[in-house]
């Protein structure tokens, strides 16, 4: 079990970088909102998404406290994610409309008018933290 201030500390922040791993092992982190909910955290993504892509061929991920731009702000740490669907997604968007409130559903409707999306091709990801600093 991951150790709670951990979790509390990406989980506090508005922003984390999500570092997901290419076939050939390259990184690439993407800022990204981020929910707690217990042990795990969540985060929600376009299904097609490049984050998903990878996450489908190598689940680990480096986590990390960061400001808007992705310029990391605390120290990483490791963890593992798993794609969510279905009604899944729904208990996602629950978790990220709680804590990000009228701004999340402001960029949710944003996104919908900007690229005439709807809900269903959104995934969550769930992620178990590892207590180790990388």
């Amino acid at each position: 079990m991951p150790d709670t201030a951990i979790l509390e500390t990406l989980a506090a922040a508005t922003y984390v970088s999500l570092t997901t791993f290419r076939k050939n092992g390259d990184a690439v982190a993407t800022p990204v909102w981020i929910a707690r909910d217990a042990n795990r955290l969540y985060v929600i993504t376009e299904a097609d998404s490049g984050k998903v892509k990878r996450l489908r061929n190598n689940p680990s991920v480096l986590l990390a406290p960061c400001d808007v731009r992705g310029r990391k702000t605390g120290e990483a740490f490791g963890g593992t994610a798993t794609i969510l669907e279905g009604e899944r997604v729904a208990e996602v968007r629950h978790l990220m409309a709680g804590k990000y409130k009228l701004t999340y559903r402001v960029m949710l409707l944003g996104d919908r008018v900007r690229h005439r999306r709807s809900r269903s091709n959104r995934v969550g990801l769930e992620i178990a933290v590892n207590a180790v600093a990388q």
